[in-house]
């Protein structure tokens, strides 16, 4: 009798035991929810040149040896060196190399095209800043937005 008397107190107990801890987290996670709906999300977006580029699929391939219009305007002269510039620049992918034509043309100033290519040229591919590619192409770069993005405005 008296085990059984023991084990029914271990069963009501455990049994109280188990309600609590799961009153206890169904609590938490109400908190949790309404603290979520409660605080307004401060994120701001991403700037500009925070963005991602767009993924190979999202762009275009250009043949390595024709240059765009795009790349006439921002490159100038230097845009015949298409092939040099995917070859040193992105490791050959044009895909990539034209991605970042395009976020460079979104930017809105020098500093901000010149953030990007240091993400997504320098950094990304390891390319030495004071390679002649690396060179060539900033100054040209460099000299749209000193120049002909001047004057457009």
């Amino acid at each position: 009798e008296a085990s059984s008397a023991a084990e029914a107190s271990s069963a009501a107990e455990a049994s109280s035991a188990a309600e609590a801890s799961s009153a206890a987290e169904a609590s938490s996670a109400a908190e949790a929810s309404s603290a979520a709906e409660a605080t307004p999300s401060t994120a701001e977006p991403p700037s500009l040149s925070e963005a991602p580029l767009p993924t190979a699929a999202e762009t275009p391939a250009v043949p390595d040896d024709s240059p765009t219009a795009l790349e006439r305007r921002l490159l100038g002269a230097a845009a015949d060196q298409r092939s040099w510039f995917v070859g040193q620049l992105t490791e050959g992918d044009g895909a990539a190399y034209d991605a970042t034509l395009q976020a460079i043309d979104r930017a809105d100033s020098w500093i901000e095209a010149s953030q990007i290519i240091s993400r997504e040229i320098f950094r990304r591919y390891s390319v030495y800043i004071w390679s002649a590619p690396a060179r060539a192409f900033t100054d040209a770069i460099e000299s749209y937005f000193r120049t002909a993005r001047t004057q457009a405005k």
